[in-house]
C-alpha cells in the first residue's frame, strides 16, 4: 500500500497558499465539468488499480476529503 506522507520543512503560509491554489483549480475544473457526463468515465484510485471511481465520485471524494482536512485544521487552530 502506498503511504501518503506530508512534506517536511514546509511552512504554514506555504501550505495555505498551496491549498488555496489547489482549491481555485478545483473550482475551475468543476465549472468545466458541469458540461460533461462524469458518470461515464472511471478513474483508478491510488490505493489499488482494482478500485475505480467515476469522475463524479472522484470529485465528491475530493470535496469530502478536503472538508475533513479543513475541520482538522480548525480543531488544531481552535485549541
Amino acid at each position: 500500500m502506498q503511504k501518503h506522507i506530508p512534506s517536511q520543512g514546509i511552512t504554514a503560509p506555504q501550505i495555505i497558499s498551496n491549498h488555496l491554489s489547489q482549491q481555485e483549480a478545483l473550482l475551475l475544473y468543476i465549472r468545466i465539468f458541469q458540461t460533461l457526463n462524469l458518470s461515464k468515465r472511471s478513474i483508478p484510485t491510488s490505493l489499488t488499480p482494482l478500485i475505480k471511481l467515476t469522475s463524479m465520485d472522484t470529485l465528491r471524494f475530493l470535496v469530502a476529503h478536503t472538508s475533513r482536512h479543513i475541520l482538522q485544521a480548525s480543531r488544531v487552530y481552535g485549541s
